[in-house]
């Protein structure tokens, strides 16, 4: 079993890990720009859209999180590198909750 001690801390340190490889800012691809894109679309109050056409394609969670985070455009990415970190930790505590589970189940 994962003592939740461990998992809290490899949590912490997975956070931090991330903090520290996008020192730089979050790397942004193509999928990563429309995103950010599709933020400032709907802080401007666009809505769903890119270049006034909607998108249909691209789950809409994501862009609504950053835009409620307050992450709409290039000035505030740095804002993005804490909601990466954030979700990196959960991924981490969940994977834990999962192996715990697990191994119950198999004892």
């Amino acid at each position: 079993m994962v003592p939740l001690g461990v998992a809290l801390v490899a949590a912490g340190v997975a956070g931090f890990l991330v903090l520290v490889a996008t020192a730089r800012g979050p790397g942004l691809g193509p999928d990563s720009l429309k995103y950010i894109l599709l933020a400032r679309s709907l802080a401007e109050g666009r809505g769903f859209t890119l270049a006034g056409e909607p998108v249909t394609h691209f789950p809409p969670a994501y862009p609504v999180l950053l835009r409620l985070a307050g992450i709409s455009g290039p000035e505030s990415l740095g804002c993005a590198r804490y909601l990466q970190a954030a979700f990196f930790a959960i991924n981490v505590l969940l994977a834990a909750w999962v192996a715990r589970t697990a191994s119950r189940s198999l004892g």
